[in-house]
């Protein structure tokens, strides 16, 4: 039985039923432990702990769904796989955990990086929870909610206002799912009143985040780094062809800000300006932005706008 709330205050995502949990593995094994859950079209989260990050995988039906990153200031960020699996290549171990979830909880989960916290952890008296369902149903909200029901605390699934059930499990680890279960914390948190930490957001803000979200994502491209002439003595501003403008839409005679990713994960961010058609696949940079990248020339970067 959990009574405490401490432990569950940091989680940024509820967890289910654990497979693996805490192990420290080497990557090679993280890999083909990827594998075969791909190959069992397995339903659930993996959690990587990366350094001074955490990773998330969401998968089902034989695929990685989303890739969630967790940053400092405890937000998720939605990523593409191949970072995630970049960060955990430069280690030689990972401590990862891998959890069972229902096919619905995974599409909730898919979504996390667009939650808000709708209600600050704080207590509701007795019967206050009604206004509190009808606000979820009435602004048609999806997410989670975590309260304490009569076996201690307990986190909830929310679905376009309605709480999730499941006709053939009572729980997921955290998460309570049995409607005679469900029922059961609703109704003592109406009779006794209970702390309450929600977050969610609405079906449509959602929708309209994960377009922009997988837009964004699809912008990316891999290219090389190629240090500048001499010539070019802009240590501020990074070229790129008109053909990679003209993939992202954008004028090719426009400046703004890209964002460039090296190898070790780590983001630096420079404005941008069109360069010569001979570029192609390769982004031109000052030495020093190299130096300040800690990389060398020829390397691989992620390159995206920001737009």
């Amino acid at each position: 039985m959990k009574t405490s709330l401490s432990s569950a205050a940091d989680q940024l995502l509820p967890v289910g039923n654990p497979l693996v949990e805490g192990v420290s593995l080497p990557v090679a094994d993280v890999e083909i432990m990827l594998e075969n859950l791909l190959a069992d079209r397995f339903a659930g989260m993996v959690v990587l702990k990366l350094s001074s990050i955490t990773g998330y995988f969401l998968l089902r039906d034989g695929n990685i769904l989303r890739a969630l990153e967790s940053t400092s200031r405890g937000q998720l960020v939605a990523r593409l796989p191949a970072r995630i699996y970049g960060l955990m290549h430069q280690r030689s171990t990972v401590e990862v955990s891998v959890y069972v979830l229902s096919e619905t909880m995974v599409t909730i989960f898919c979504a996390a990086f667009a939650f808000n916290t709708t209600v600050p952890d704080r207590r509701i008296e007795k019967r206050e929870l009604k206004r509190v369902l009808g606000d979820l149903d009435d602004r048609r909200q999806t997410g989670f909610m975590r309260l304490v029901g009569p076996d201690g605390f307990a986190y909830l699934m929310v679905d376009e206002g309605s709480i999730v059930t499941e006709r053939f499990a009572t729980r997921y680890g955290d998460i309570v799912c049995g409607p005679a279960q469900v029922s059961a914390v609703l109704d003592h948190v109406h009779e006794n009143g209970s702390r309450i930490f929600i977050r969610t957001e609405e079906s449509a803000e959602i929708a309209r985040k994960t377009e922009a979200v997988n837009d964004d994502l699809s912008r990316i491209r891999q290219l090389t780094l190629k240090k500048a002439s001499a010539l070019f003595r802009s240590a501020e501003e990074v070229k790129l062809s008109e053909e990679v403008f003209r993939e992202w839409g954008l004028d090719p005679k426009s400046t703004f800000e890209v964002e460039l990713e090296t190898a070790d994960g780590r983001m630096h961010k420079y404005k941008c300006r069109s360069g010569s058609s001979r570029l192609g696949n390769r982004v031109e940079v000052h030495s020093n932005m190299l130096k300040d990248m800690g990389a060398s020339e020829s390397d691989l970067v992620n390159v995206r706008p920001i737009i």
